[in-house]
């Protein structure tokens, strides 16, 4: 049985351990479901630099002293048209192939989740391969709303998604309908 355990900001973290998973976890992506992004491009130094000029958290998930799974918590700026107030963005949520679907990434997220609601963030935002089907029907299940698709890096299709722990900045519901519709629309074009 698995000796799991979580940690916040972890003093042992490796990035460059950290780096491994992440390129892991995208090859068996590639494989599933025929992505191609940017994540696979991670390196250790781009991951620290990351956490550190943007005053960024790092969650970890241990199977005893090995490295299972991570995220990393990126602050992510004040009154954007979708969110008044501060706002985060999680970054890189990745877990080892040989330790998915075990709830490992639920566990980071709940806690990620925590962490949001404890210091003030507003809202939380998720980008997304539209070919990753299954992160979107995840994190749309954890009560994200998608606000945006478009055209991201290498020309492949994105979705922005956000949950907000406060009411969202607009009370209409058009809004909501038309990201939704949008989002609708951006699954269609990628067949």
């Amino acid at each position: 049985m698995d000796n799991l355990r979580y940690v916040k900001d972890p003093k042992e973290f490796s990035y460059s351990d950290f780096c491994e998973i992440v390129h892991a976890a995208y090859v068996d992506s590639v494989k599933k479901f025929n992505i191609d992004s940017s994540t696979g491009m991670a390196t250790p130094q781009k991951l620290e630099e990351l956490v550190d000029t943007k005053q960024g958290v790092v969650f970890a998930a241990y199977d005893n002293d090995r490295l299972v799974g991570g995220a990393l918590l990126i602050r992510y700026g004040q009154n954007r048209w979708y969110c008044k107030g501060e706002a985060c963005e999680t970054k890189y949520l990745s877990v080892h192939p040989s330790y998915q679907r075990r709830g490992i990434a639920k566990h980071l997220k709940s806690m990620i989740f925590d962490y949001v609601y404890e210091n003030g963030y507003k809202c939380i935002i998720s980008t997304i391969n539209a070919n990753n089907k299954a992160s979107i029907q995840l994190q749309l299940s954890d009560g994200y709303l998608v606000v945006d698709t478009y055209k991201g890096y290498h020309n492949h299709r994105t979705v922005k998604l956000i949950k907000w722990f406060v009411e969202p900045p607009y009370s209409n519901r058009y809004r909501q309908l038309r990201y939704g519709l949008r989002f609708f629309v951006a699954f269609i074009n990628t067949k």
